[in-house]
């Protein structure tokens, strides 16, 4: 069986909250005539911190909207994980806390966007003298009826928490492989990758701008391909010189992964060089087969990206695990594998958010230490594909429910 690939996994190593309370049942809400999507928030709001959003709107009916207003609206906390959920989805239970309207001059027709603004201090928030999370709406009104809704959530931070919530990152660097069997390549998907916009380029450009700690799970064929595309390239009848723009972002791609590799704090991880399915070998008794992919792969990062991969840890192409192929990666040495969360279900009747790190049976009385995502916090990081921002602050929300809780 085949899963979809996330390529970026949020893995937990702090889990203290209760996973459930009283369910909610969600009432639909109707589609609003106008779209509300996130540009800005601030990423908590403090006693020194004013709460800052902004957002786009942009009529999709048909009418034109006058007598507009903002109101924000922030709800008691949620005190749990599924009440953050629950908030997300309809109007809170736990009851409002205050509603703050913000004029808007002008008006919204058919087919126009408007970006609104919300700078507001929180001076009630500061009253309550509590770190919480407060489930918010941005609703937008025309004429006292709305037409527009979006929600989130403020993190409020009144005093800073003595123990912090520690959070890892893993990414995966995998495209496939897309050579065909002359050497060409047989479809543009690694070049749209790299190009701006693209999955591989927003994944590397993040973690650019942003220097934090993380495992990079790195595809040898990846590198190997990128390389190729460098050194100039046939895709079809076509021929790519180096000095091309596909071939220059490739080269400039793996010199970007290279500096990635070699900065402090990085783990590397490598994938078996051709990214076989370990089960499957393991099934066809090729065991050997396996050590020598394993073993490719390592070498192969070690000489595209000069560093030495992070021993005893695996991660299983594509996330396909089963019961022999773990006993097969123990007697390989493997001590810890990065699976998913689809692999690793919690125990039944699990009142608390399951554990980051469990031990699974290997065989022979061994036992190899499987780090496994937050279920929650994967759906978080995979939802709202036409508002990153939004899936971003929803992410943070339940980091946040996660530690308050």
């Amino acid at each position: 069986m085949t899963r979809r690939v996330v390529p970026l996994a949020l893995l937990l190593t702090l889990a203290v909250a209760p996973a459930t309370a009283g369910r909610v049942r969600a009432q639909p809400e109707e589609e609003p005539a106008v779209r509300l999507t996130l540009l800005r928030q601030s990423p908590v709001t403090t006693p020194r911190h004013p709460l800052r959003v902004r957002v786009l709107a942009r009529n999709e009916g048909q009418v034109e909207y006058t007598n507009l207003e903002l109101k924000l609206w922030v709800y008691d906390p949620a005190r749990s994980r599924s009440a953050y959920a629950a908030s997300l989805r309809q109007e809170p239970t736990s009851g409002v806390f205050l509603v703050a309207p913000f004029p808007v001059e002008g008006s919204l027709g058919p087919g126009e966007s408007r970006e609104l603004s919300i700078d507001r201090e929180m001076p009630e928030l500061v009253a309550r003298a509590e770190n919480a999370l407060y489930p918010m709406k941005i609703q937008l009104e025309s004429n006292g009826l709305p037409i527009g809704v979006l929600r989130s959530a403020v993190v409020f931070i009144e005093e800073r928490p003595l123990v912090p919530l520690n959070v890892s990152l893993i990414f995966v660097l995998d495209e496939g492989v897309h050579l065909g069997a002359r050497g060409e390549f047989v479809d543009d998907v690694l070049e749209r990758s790299i190009a701006p916009g693209g999955g591989l380029e927003s994944m590397v450009g993040a973690l650019e701008d942003v220097p934090v700690q993380a495992t990079l799970v790195v595809s040898p064929m990846l590198l190997e391909q990128l390389q190729d595309m460098a050194d100039g390239y046939r895709t079809g009848a076509m021929k790519v010189p180096p000095d091309a723009p596909p071939a220059a972002r490739a080269a400039a791609m793996l010199e970007r992964i290279r500096s990635l590799a070699r900065r402090s704090g990085t783990e590397i991880v490598a994938l078996p060089f051709a990214g076989p399915s370990v089960p499957s070998l393991v099934a066809a008794d090729l065991h050997g087969d396996l050590a020598q992919q394993m073993q490719l792969g390592k070498s192969a990062l070690r000489d595209l990206l000069g560093v030495e991969p992070t021993g005893g840890l695996f991660r299983p192409p594509g996330g396909l695990l089963t019961s022999d192929a773990v006993r097969a990666l123990a007697d390989l040495e493997v001590e810890r594998i990065i699976v998913d969360h689809e692999d690793l279900p919690p125990p039944p009747g699990l009142v608390l958010s399951p554990p980051v790190v469990a031990r699974v049976d290997a065989g022979l009385g061994r036992t190899i230490r499987a780090v496994v995502p937050d279920a929650v916090v994967a759906g978080r990081l995979t939802a709202l594909p036409d508002d990153p921002r939004l899936r971003a602050r929803w992410t943070i929300g339940e980091l946040t429910a996660l530690y308050f809780e």
